[in-house]
């Protein structure tokens, strides 16, 4: 059997991880339908496009305010209930949103509050991932593990948006939310079937209290960041994409409208064509590692985003922009390889804080990042603005490079003994 199946093949073995992975592609459904309702629902009640970009602003807001003391307490309990209770909460916030619909109350302010309660539970699911991950399966397994978790989740969030948009288009955006309860709550069974037992990373040391407590854990966690310097360039690359994801993203609809001219049917074949690069690159991924070095594999990866990212902005039919996207999404996922370095290097008493301290500057990132291209969108032309991307990736990763050079070398001679040991 080929290596990269076999590979998936001993991975769904694993029942608890396999629960997870039913998890989070369901749950993901959900978000995809999330984008399309919520987005549709903000311009139905406020009859203004102003209300996209406040939609945008609200899902910012929980990761500047929450993060850091969120990641706290992810350390603290155990992320199978905690996963569990996470999807409860959204279930039951769009159960309110669903009954206000149905009497005819729903106000703008009610929305956009369902949109924070929303983003805050998002904030604790990338910050829960990331850590589950890390306990479920071995640390040999963690690429292969994150590679179909992305591919689920592409999978996922592609079908929830279509999805969406047909529940819309044939009944209501009203059922398009119960749709979202329903996929939630599918996801909350698996996530609570995941394993039996109650499972932490990490106890407290402190003897304080309350707020005392957490702000003790909160400050060790930065000490531990602090002592371990070595992470915040895998982090500083992983903020990187992150923007430059939600840049692409935010510019892609005026991109397909203004400057191709090729209408939401465009965009919508443009769109798709990230996410089918993105599941071929995530399938791909874990045999490139096998082959290349962590640091060689980043470099073609990285620069290949550069130039997939040049090759759109400079794109002048629909075909070129499918492929310049396309390719645009087989190299973004390098990103799963970033996220594996920062799960391989942080001890797991401290993922969650770590992760989450980091998700603080992340919202900040991403605020700024729709405010700014909200504003250079009325005064640069697109194209300027893709193509500044494709270079602020190369030269990021250059800069990050040439810090960690000795990092990547040891860690490439490492690797080289474990293979011939093997």
């Amino acid at each position: 059997m080929n290596t990269r199946f076999t590979e998936y093949a001993e991975l769904f073995q694993n029942k608890a991880y396999r629960r997870y992975f039913s998890a989070t592609s369901v749950s993901r459904i959900g978000t995809g339908i999330r984008f399309v309702s919520l987005t549709w629902l903000a311009m139905e009640l406020t009859n203004s496009s102003y209300a996209v970009a406040l939609t945008l602003v609200f899902e910012s807001l929980p990761g500047i305010l929450f993060s850091p003391v969120l990641g706290v307490y992810v350390d603290r309990l155990d992320k199978r209930i905690f996963s569990t209770c996470v999807n409860l909460f959204q279930a039951l916030v769009l159960t309110a949103l669903f009954f206000a619909m149905q009497a005819g109350v729903l106000m703008p302010w009610h929305l956009y509050l369902v949109i924070f309660c929303l983003a805050l539970a998002d904030i604790l699911y990338r910050t829960l991932r990331v850590t589950i991950v890390r306990e479920l399966v071995p640390e040999d397994k963690l690429l292969v593990a994150n590679t179909a978790s992305a591919m689920g989740d592409q999978l996922g969030t592609t079908l929830g948006a279509a999805v969406a948009g047909l529940v819309i288009a044939w009944f209501s955006t009203q059922a398009a939310v119960g749709v979202y309860i329903v996929c939630l709550l599918i996801g909350a069974f698996f996530f609570w079937r995941i394993r039996k037992g109650y499972v932490v990373a990490h106890t407290p040391s402190t003897k304080a209290k309350g707020w005392g407590a957490v702000l003790t854990e909160l400050k060790a966690g930065y000490q531990y960041i602090g002592q371990h310097k070595e992470i915040i360039p895998i982090y500083g690359m992983m903020l990187v994409l992150i923007s430059t994801l939600k840049t692409i993203n935010v510019l892609l609809p005026p991109f397909a409208s203004d400057v191709l001219k090729v209408g939401s049917s465009g965009f919508g074949y443009i769109d798709s064509s990230f996410a089918i690069g993105a599941i071929i690159g995530s399938f791909l991924l874990p045999k490139l590692r096998h082959r290349y070095p962590d640091h060689r594999l980043m470099s073609i990866g990285l620069y290949g985003l550069s130039a997939s990212l040049m090759l759109f902005a400079l794109s002048t039919s629909l075909w070129i922009a499918i492929l310049g996207y396309f390719l645009i999404g087989i190299t973004y996922q390098v990103w799963i390889l970033n996220q594996t370095q920062a799960q391989e290097s942080v001890e797991m008493s401290y993922q969650g804080r770590v992760h989450a301290a980091f998700t603080f500057f992340f919202s900040i990132a991403s605020l700024l990042v729709y405010t700014v291209m909200g504003m250079l969108s009325e005064i640069v032309s697109q194209r300027w603005l893709y193509a500044s991307q494709g270079v602020l990736v190369s030269l990021v990763w250059v800069v990050l490079y040439s810090l960690t050079s000795h990092r990547w070398k040891k860690q490439a001679v490492q690797n080289k003994q474990q293979s011939v040991n093997m």
